[in-house]
Formats: structure tokens, C-alpha cells, sequence
């Protein structure tokens, strides 16, 4: 059996074209459109040869899109059936740039912010409930528990702590005295490591030696307190060591008594000031 595939053409032999779209039906893929549905023009290249034009390829033809001309990012959250970017919320702010696009109409009632990184998020909005609104909040995120200032920021406090001679090192030595250990479990213990931010451990020698020597001396002793304090409990992400060697001395380097206090360890203690109940 042969199959003879027939091509309707006009009384001048031409393909006929059904729907006016410049398109001829054999070619055509939609050639059946109506007037409305080529209004807007048609594919005239591709797979869609003769479909209607969807211009911002929405899935919504151009001639049904009050939105023709949408950018990738605008549909990017979804369009409406008339092809304009979706605002689930009703907010006036369309999903693909709202930061909070599921509002209940009880938060929004008051507005929302109409641009920067709180856009479409109700008027007021205090995300990490530290009491300053987002809008004027320069540290987002903020811990509850802890006291801000009027820009949301958290606020610390600083304590720090001198221990010297008998207290922290004896003389040439990286060990720490059982004195210094016994001062430093007193410090520990008052620590809370959730309210700690950072521990700064400085230590210094007195000028006997070279200076190499000496800055070599303090490096180590800097790290032999800061290992006794994660060995008791604080983290290690928490602590810094700077060893100054003999550049900062406290009182002249000339007597036994001036050595004895140049030879030193510093803790700096810098922790996040609790909210009161």
C-alpha cells in the first residue's frame, strides 16, 4: 500500500495558510490559530514554527501575558495565568524579590519595607528579637541572650588579667608554675563559655637572653596557657597567643625585683554582657 501525504494548496497552487500568520500550513505547527492568538505574532523559526510568540518563554503566549517581557529573575519564583510575577503574599512586593513571601495579613498591616535586604517583611520586624527592628539592625542574628546596643550589635565586656614571676614563669622557663596553674584554674572556673568570645593570652620575658631567644621563650609560654585553658574546658576557637617577648616591660629590667615582674602572662578577656531575665 502506498501512503501519499497531500499538501492543500489554493486555486493558484500556492500552500494554503489557514490562519493569516504568514506561516504556510505545511510548515505550520499551530496552523489552526485564531486571530487573537496570532496577535501578538508568532514563532517564525524553531520548534514552535507558527505557535504563538512567548516572548519571555513564561509558558504564557504573549497574547494572553500582561507581562511579555519578563527578565529570568522575575519569573524565577513563577508567574500568574496573566504572566506577571507572582506575589503570594498581596504585599505589592512580587516573590522573586521578597524576602518574606509567605506574610500573614496581620503582618503586614502596619506595611512592609519597600526595598533593601528586608524587602516585602512587615514594618517593625525584629527576626533575632534582640529589640531593634531589621531595618536599623547592623548585626542581624544577634544572640537573645545577650545585651545589644542601639544598633543591635552585641555588647562586651573586657576583663583582663596580669599574673607575673612566681604566677606565671620562672626564670628561662616555658613551664607553667604550680602557682600559675593554681591561678589559672581560679580563672577558669569563673569563665562561662557561653557567654565567652575570645581569650587573648599575651606573654612577655624579662631582657636576659637574646632577642631571639626571648621571643622564641614567650612564644611557647604563650602556648602552654592557652593548652591549659582548652585542657579545662575552653575552646580552642576561643583563644588567641601572642608572645611579645622583651619588648614591653613594666618596670626597668636593672633589679632582680623589676625581672621578676616583667616575667608575665596578660589574659584578655573580652565576653558577651548577659541579658538580665
Amino acid at each position: 500500500m502506498i501512503l501519499v501525504n497531500y499538501t492543500q494548496v489554493n486555486e493558484d497552487g500556492c500552500v494554503l495558510d489557514e490562519d493569516k500568520d504568514d506561516i504556510p500550513d505545511d510548515k505550520d505547527k499551530c496552523p489552526s490559530n485564531t486571530e487573537e492568538e496570532v496577535s501578538k505574532g508568532v514563532f517564525i523559526t524553531g520548534p514552535n514554527l507558527g505557535c504563538p510568540m512567548n516572548s519571555d518563554n513564561d509558558d504564557i503566549p504573549d497574547y494572553l501575558d500582561d507581562c511579555a517581557k519578563n527578565t529570568p529573575l522575575e519569573i524565577s519564583k513563577g508567574v500568574t495565568d496573566k504572566g506577571c510575577p507572582i506575589d503570594t503574599d498581596k504585599d505589592e512586593v512580587f516573590d522573586y524579590e521578597d524576602k518574606c513571601p509567605h506574610n500573614s495579613l496581620e503582618e503586614f498591616t502596619e506595611g512592609v519595607y519597600q526595598q533593601g535586604d528586608m524587602k516585602g517583611c512587615p514594618m517593625g520586624t525584629d527576626n533575632d528579637a534582640d529589640g531593634v527592628p531589621d531595618d536599623k539592625d547592623e548585626c542581624p542574628g544577634t544572640r537573645s541572650d545577650v545585651m545589644v546596643n542601639e544598633h543591635g550589635c552585641a555588647i562586651v565586656e573586657i576583663e583582663e588579667i596580669m599574673k607575673y614571676g612566681d604566677e606565671s614563669f620562672l626564670y628561662g622557663k616555658t613551664v607553667l608554675t604550680d602557682k600559675a596553674k593554681l591561678a589559672l584554674d581560679i580563672i577558669i572556673k569563673k569563665i562561662d563559655n557561653n557567654f565567652l568570645k575570645n581569650i587573648e593570652v599575651i606573654t612577655h620575658t624579662d631582657s636576659f637572653g637574646s632577642l631571639d631567644s626571648n621571643n622564641f621563650i614567650s612564644v611557647e609560654r604563650a602556648n602552654n596557657v592557652a593548652e591549659y585553658l582548652i585542657i579545662y574546658g575552653i575552646a580552642r576557637d576561643k583563644i588567641s597567643i601572642v608572645g611579645k617577648g622583651e619588648i614591653q616591660p613594666l618596670v626597668s629590667n636593672d633589679t632582680e625585683e623589676g625581672r621578676h615582674k616583667n616575667r608575665r602572662f596578660e589574659l584578655i578577656i573580652i565576653k558577651f554582657k548577659r541579658k538580665l531575665p
